[in-house]
């Protein structure tokens, strides 16, 4: 009786953790290349949009912004910091079996977690006017996704 219990379990276990190897990676959509920055680049007020693209390459996106003061335009970078995963619990289930050695119906819970995809991404906006930098900003961001839901 033991024996059997002992490879019912052993049986699960080999099975939750083949489906934990088999969780695959995937990529996603490419966005504009940036140049891998491998010393510090500073920004200041005047230089010329040329200049700035050769220094931290196409920005991810350009907007056109309604200026009075002349052509105008929003230069949004994103820099990937850092990635990682971790799992989540996603779900709680009873599950309820027979106890021999108490001679009672026994309920337990069991929590059941997915990955998490963490990943903190630096966005530099930048605003060129008549192509030269007049102003930016810098803040991060997080953005949290659960592997296989929301990708």
């Amino acid at each position: 009786m033991l024996r059997f219990k002992f490879r019912k379990i052993a049986g699960c276990l080999s099975l939750a953790s083949l489906l934990f190897l088999s969780v695959g990676c995937e990529t996603t959509a490419s966005s504009p290349q940036l140049k891998k920055l491998d010393h510090a680049v500073h920004i200041h007020r005047g230089i010329p949009a040329a200049t700035l693209t050769q220094l931290l390459g196409e920005p991810a996106f350009k907007k056109t912004l309604e200026a009075t003061y002349g052509e105008t335009e929003l230069w949004v970078y994103r820099r990937t910091l850092t990635t990682r995963t971790a799992l989540e619990i996603t779900r709680i289930q009873e599950n309820t079996y027979w106890d021999p050695f108490r001679a009672k119906m026994i309920t337990v819970e069991t929590p059941f977690s997915e990955p998490k995809i963490i990943t903190n991404t630096e966005v530099t906006e930048i605003l060129v006017v008549d192509g030269v930098v007049h102003d930016w900003t810098r803040y991060g961001e997080a953005d949290t996704q659960l592997a296989g839901i929301t990708r």
